[in-house]
């Protein structure tokens, strides 16, 4: 196989079921020029709110419409969750642009 050919399969294989990469942890760096971060208490990964049996059992279209209404500033189960990891949903601006970063506009059109 190609190399263009293998891209043509992955890309395929991520349209029906890839992987979102979510952040793991929020941290603010430290001040006073000391090294690391200072992460926010009682934080849980996305990933982690998402899972079981309270939320969405890791559907990701659920987990998809959710946070669709996050960004829109409608009710959504996970808002806690979003809203502590608002300075990385922030970088994406709107929830198209989320989309389109991931690559998953097959899902959302």
């Amino acid at each position: 196989m190609t190399s263009k050919e293998i891209g043509k399969i992955l890309k395929t294989a991520r349209t029906f079921g890839g992987h979102i990469i979510w952040p793991r942890w929020i941290g603010i760096p430290k001040r006073n020029g000391k090294p690391g971060y200072n992460f926010i208490k009682e934080f849980e990964s996305i990933n982690v709110c998402r899972g079981g049996e309270k939320e969405f059992y890791d559907r990701i279209d659920l987990t998809l419409f959710d946070l669709k209404e996050w960004y829109f500033k409608r009710k959504c189960e996970l808002q806690f969750t979003y809203d502590k990891n608002m300075i990385w949903f922030n970088q994406f601006v709107d929830f198209r642009n989320f989309i389109n970063f991931l690559d998953l506009t097959v899902l959302y059109i």
